[in-house]
């Protein structure tokens, strides 16, 4: 219904402000090289090997740390099971996940940021700076 999901245990996002995670490099002593953004989708099914409940456990990593606390507490013991209740009612509307030509779950587009970063004395030989 209408009520409001628990706050986070942990944000997930934290580092998704701009600067947010350069500032952390920085600030631990280190120098920035380069900074990357792309874009990627994740494929959920049909991978060889793939675990029992994969596509879920995917979908669920923001929301885990809440659903074990849920269960946990004895607040929503069902909590899992509820959310994968969720999960699969979406994935049968069609939405969140996309399908490929070979009939794949797809997720995506999932945003990304490489750092490059280095100890600034590693650099004693100038072998970066050429």
């Amino acid at each position: 219904g209408g009520r409001r999901p628990p706050p986070r245990l942990f944000d997930n996002l934290l580092f998704a402000k701009p600067r947010k995670l350069e500032g952390l490099i920085e600030r631990s002593g280190m120098s920035i090289i380069r900074v990357d953004h792309d874009e990627f989708p994740i494929q959920l099914t049909g991978l060889k090997d793939e675990p029992k409940d994969f596509a879920f456990n995917v979908a669920t990593i923001p929301i885990r740390p809440n659903l074990i606390k849920l269960q946990n507490s004895g607040e929503k013991p069902n909590a899992t099971e509820d959310a994968r209740g969720a999960f699969e009612k979406l994935i049968s509307k069609g939405e969140l996940v996309s399908f490929n030509s070979e009939g794949h779950m797809m997720t995506g587009p999932n945003r990304f940021k490489m750092i490059i970063a280095r100890r600034q004395f590693e650099d004693a030989d100038g072998y970066f700076k050429k």
